[in-house]
């Protein structure tokens, strides 16, 4: 009779799952169960679902952010070395799990990898590859805050290769 419905231990509404679920009415119920003496809150059921599977997204995103994050210190020390191809494909790895669409990553979890790659294609001589990118951040990213900048880097790329100094 009551399917639709799930009862929750409290345990389990951690303050991670409670912000990741975006749900305000279930702060109330908690403060309900809390006054109450209450171990647990009633919720349905697919309501509870969508919560577990935001709380899940949330901590993929953290993991993979956290995979990025120690990559980016293992490609600094790389290029510190002066490894710049190790760097470099760090910074590549880092944006390819940044870029899946899996991962939930935005720009913004992996724009510092995209500068200093750009850096280092500039620095070994690679135009090719840094005017790709340039070129496919452009086309990708048309709301990134910092776009201004990649796009008058790409219009200096491009004005250099018509027009050689």
């Amino acid at each position: 009779m009551f399917d639709h419905l799930v009862r929750v231990p409290l345990h389990e509404l951690t303050p991670g799952f409670v912000a990741a679920s975006g749900s305000r009415e279930l702060t109330k119920l908690i403060k309900v169960a809390l006054s109450n003496k209450d171990n647990s809150v009633i919720l349905l059921k697919d309501e509870y679902q969508v919560m577990q599977a935001r709380y899940q997204k949330k901590i993929k995103t953290e993991q993979d952010f956290d995979l990025i994050a120690g990559k980016r210190v293992t490609a600094l020390e790389l290029e510190t070395q002066g490894d710049m191809e190790g760097a470099i494909a760090l910074y590549e790895e880092c944006i390819f799990i940044g870029e899946c669409e899996e991962n939930h990553l935005g720009i913004y979890h992996f724009s510092y990898e995209v500068e200093r790659l750009l850096y280092l294609y500039k620095k070994t001589k690679q135009q090719q590859k840094e005017l790709n990118l340039l070129r496919e951040c452009v086309d990708k990213y048309p709301t990134y805050k910092y776009i201004h900048k990649w796009k008058d880097r790409l219009d200096r790329f491009v004005s250099n290769e018509v027009n050689p100094s």
